[in-house]
This record gives C-alpha cells, sequence and structure tokens, in this order.
C-alpha cells in the first residue's frame, strides 16, 4: 500500500507528531515506560506495521472501533474521580457471573463482566472491524 508524501500530512497529525518528536526524549524507553506503551499501542492499530517490525510488540486486537472508544474514554476523563468511577461501574457486576475452574491465573487482573447500566457497555463479544488486524507469524 503506498503511502503519503510527509508533505502531505493532515495537519493535525503534523501538530502531534511534532509533539510527540520534542515529548518523547524525555523519558527512559525501557518496557514499561510511557514512549514504549506509546508505540507499542500505535503499533497494534491497522498500519502499525513499520513499528512493529522496528520492534515494537503489538497490544493485542486492536481495531478502529476499539482505537476511537480508547480515545473518547481519554478525553472525557479530567480527573482521578473520573478514573475511579470508570473503573468502579466497570467492575461492579454480580459476582455469580464467574464461572469456578476457568483457568484464569490467581495474579490476573478480575474478568470483565459486562454491566447492566447501559447498552454496549462491556459487549461481550468484538464488533465487526471493517480494516481487520493484520496477524503476523501466529
Amino acid at each position: 500500500m503506498p503511502t503519503r508524501a510527509k508533505s502531505r500530512i493532515r495537519p493535525p497529525i503534523k501538530k502531534i507528531i511534532n509533539e510527540l518528536k520534542s515529548w518523547l526524549p524525555n523519558y527512559d524507553h525501557g518496557p514499561t515506560d510511557y514512549p514504549t506503551i506509546l508505540l507499542r499501542l500505535i503499533a497494534t492499530l491497522p498500519g502499525g506495521d513499520a513499528l512493529e517490525d522496528a520492534g515494537y510488540e503489538p497490544l493485542g486486537n486492536i481495531g478502529w472501533h476499539e482505537a476511537d472508544q480508547l480515545g473518547r474514554v481519554l478525553t472525557a476523563i479530567q480527573d482521578k474521580q473520573d478514573v475511579e468511577d470508570i473503573a468502579r461501574e466497570l467492575l461492579s457486576d454480580n459476582e455469580e457471573e464467574l464461572e469456578e475452574g476457568r483457568g484464569v491465573r490467581e495474579d490476573s487482573p478480575p474478568p470483565f463482566r459486562p454491566s447492566a447500566h447501559g447498552p454496549g457497555v462491556g459487549r461481550s463479544r468484538p464488533r465487526h472491524r471493517a480494516t481487520p488486524v493484520r496477524r503476523r507469524g501466529r
């Protein structure tokens, strides 16, 4: 697939690239540091092949709907209370739904259980992706 010439990069993307180029060098680049996490997230998205080829392991299976949702969640959060509210509501579900012997490690986070607080929250199956995430060597 042909890539756009550098001069044809959309203005909001140019702006974020410039910010990242000045911001990211101020961090360590260890496996749990912000630059590595950011680059792994971008490598996960459709089109992130160059970052994956450069050694940034994709974080999982994130398509455009999930990326959009992640962006909206992060944009909506304004403070610690918002994060606490989201965590509490997403984790508040009946313990009865948990099945014994699911093969979950003890140190794993609790499984996400859909909440009855609104449509689409906690969808148990991913939605159809218009652009599938490319899987290499799997």
